[in-house]
């Protein structure tokens, strides 16, 4: 993911979900000047916090559900996003950092999605898969699958159960000046019943 993001020594980045801080320490690893992090499981606590002690003049740890948290107050702002999110949070999650960071200088979201998902992003328009959020980014930005991970049988644990980990792709979404979050949001509900004519 790091690799993709291209992170420059101007970089603040913000990491949602660091587990136990492997791409913390691919992040810290690169010139980026600040690095937020936002964890809610503070059993992790173990991993992360010696990790950070070693680069604390330039890194932020927030425990709690980043759905919660008021990302409008993170300072300095995120320039980037890097997160590998839950399905469950993926939609309210952009949604929240469109409307929080996109407008106080956050260029650039690599996310890790599950594929189905990150198809529908980009889903073009006239077809099924079109959404309000992928609108949205559409009129914002661009958005891209970058990377698409192969299909592997692993044991995964999804509300506790072992089973098949779906595809995944490592997604990116570039917010531009095209359009203000309003803006954008106004004009995608319009587009969304456009396509469904076409």
């Amino acid at each position: 993911m790091v690799d993709y993001a291209q992170i420059g020594e101007r970089d603040v980045v913000l990491e949602i979900g660091p587990g136990r801080g492997m791409l913390t320490r691919e992040i810290l690893n690169s010139p980026c000047s600040f690095l937020h992090i936002i964890e809610i499981d503070k059993t992790l606590a173990p991993f992360l916090e010696p990790l950070l002690k070693r680069h604390e003049t330039r890194t932020s740890l927030i425990w709690g559900d980043v759905l919660t948290v008021n990302l409008k107050e993170l300072s300095p702002s995120p320039t980037k996003v890097l997160a590998n999110i839950p399905y469950n949070i993926t939609t309210p999650l952009i949604w929240q950092i469109l409307e929080h960071l996109a407008p106080m200088g956050t260029k650039e979201l690599i996310l890790m999605l599950q594929l189905d998902l990150a198809e529908r992003l980009c889903a073009k328009p006239g077809t099924k898969d079109r959404s309000p959020l992928g609108i949205t980014i559409e009129r914002m930005g661009q958005v891209q699958i970058a990377k698409k991970s192969a299909s592997i049988s692993i044991l995964a644990r999804s509300e506790g159960r072992v089973g098949h980990r779906p595809d995944t792709a490592r997604q990116k979404l570039r917010p531009g000046v095209e359009a203000t979050l309003e803006e954008a949001a106004e004009s995608c509900l319009c587009k969304k019943a456009q396509d469904a004519n076409e």
